[in-house]
């Protein structure tokens, strides 16, 4: 027996549609999947995926960055402008959003969405690097090599 698909739309964080594809797995077992992500939801129910895939979309929306408390964002583009540096040829490396959250959780405000991360970057003037899938959870950016361990160096040597 073939599996039950539901189809409902939703409007993300920035008010954009996207169209969520529900499957029933079984009795007791939902999925949601969109094509605007690369995530999915899971859950008991048909609304629990889709509250599941509703958080992964905008959790990691760049929007998040314009919904921080201004001191917050203005303290993160900061960060941001001040440390990073765009790639040059010949010495550039690829950072995901994912991995540059991080650094700046540890050097500016604590808790940083990768959402907030990607916004902040954006803000800034960088675009996500050639190739990069949009509808991923992790964008990559092309910025100067070895940017990273110089920070998290400068972070040790400040303690």
């Amino acid at each position: 027996m073939m599996a039950a698909v539901t189809h409902v739309q939703r409007v993300d964080v920035a008010g954009e549609t996207y169209d969520i594809a529900v499957r029933e797995e079984d009795q007791t077992h939902y999925t949601a999947r969109s094509l605007h992500t690369q995530g999915y939801g899971s859950g008991k129910t048909q609304e629990e995926a889709i509250e599941q895939l509703e958080r992964y979309v905008n959790d990691n929306h760049p929007h998040q960055f314009d919904l921080m408390p201004e001191k917050d964002r203005e303290e993160l583009l900061a960060w941001v402008k001040d440390k990073l540096m765009p790639g040059i040829r010949g010495s550039s490396e690829r950072y995901s959003s994912y991995h540059l959250k991080h650094i700046a959780e540890k050097a500016v405000i604590g808790y940083v969405s990768n959402g907030q991360m990607k916004g902040a970057l954006l803000a800034a003037g960088y675009e996500p690097a050639k190739g990069t899938d949009r509808s991923h959870i992790n964008w990559d950016f092309v910025l100067r090599r070895g940017l990273a361990e110089k920070i998290e160096a400068e972070m040790a040597r400040a303690r």
